[in-house]
């Protein structure tokens, strides 16, 4: 799934409206709230690439991928 051309006309005002919801709704669904990620290396214990979903909060990448995780489950820790 990619994001639509109207979110990738301007990757920074879609991002920041995305962190402004996250924020109002207490949205968790970073590896940072997730039970598969390995504390000890933050690696998934899945094998997912996370390297997107452990850098800036972002809902879209520049190349227009969504940075969800199909395999997020809310673990017991909410955020390091």
């Amino acid at each position: 799934m990619k994001a639509s051309s109207d979110d990738l006309q301007d990757l920074d005002l879609t991002n920041e409206a995305f962190q402004r919801e996250c924020i109002r709704t207490n949205f968790h669904f970073r590896c940072s709230s997730c039970a598969h990620v390995m504390r000890e290396d933050q690696t998934c214990s899945l094998g997912y690439p996370n390297a997107f979903l452990l850098d800036t909060q972002r809902a879209v990448t520049p190349d227009g991928n969504l940075t969800f995780c199909k395999y997020f489950e809310l673990g017991e820790s909410l955020g390091w």
